[in-house]
């Protein structure tokens, strides 16, 4: 592997590494599609990514209940991402599916079916762009792009 595709891989494996007890609770605004997916939502954490040095996103965790760690599985919640630079949608979805293996065991075969779908889904993205992800337990995920 190239030394900037381990850089690449690095870079999103922090992203999605990132710890949701060491967020300080505070009060905001969620925006309209996490209003109306999670009714009386609000801010339980926020950070910044860094990598290097560099700005990659700020992150922001929304639910209507406070997400104990270990717990997230079974709380709705939503997780939007404010990008300050560019990135690869299917580097994004890889990352995603090796963070997935850290976490959890699946088979290859369903590994392969959602990485091809996150392929699909996660679009490439650039300065300001704002990904969301929304999970609620038992129905599914969703995912909305600039809203």
């Amino acid at each position: 592997m190239s030394e900037r595709a381990q850089s690449r891989r690095a870079l999103l494996a922090a992203a999605l590494a990132w710890p949701v007890a060491a967020w300080a609770t505070k009060s905001s605004t969620p925006p309209v599609e996490i209003s109306a997916a999670l009714p009386g939502a609000g801010l339980q954490g926020e950070g910044r990514l860094r990598y290097f040095g560099l700005h990659i996103y700020d992150a922001a965790l929304w639910s209507a209940v406070p997400v104990a760690t270990g717990d997230a599985l079974n709380t709705a919640l939503a997780i939007e991402l404010r990008y300050a630079r560019s990135l690869r949608g299917h580097l994004i979805a890889e990352r995603s599916l090796d963070e997935m293996k850290r976490v959890g065991e699946f088979s290859e075969a369903d590994g392969q079916r959602w990485l091809e779908a996150m392929k699909q889904i996660f679009p490439d993205v650039k300065a300001g762009d704002r990904l969301t992800g929304l999970h609620r337990p038992r129905e599914g995920a969703a995912f909305f792009a600039n809203g």
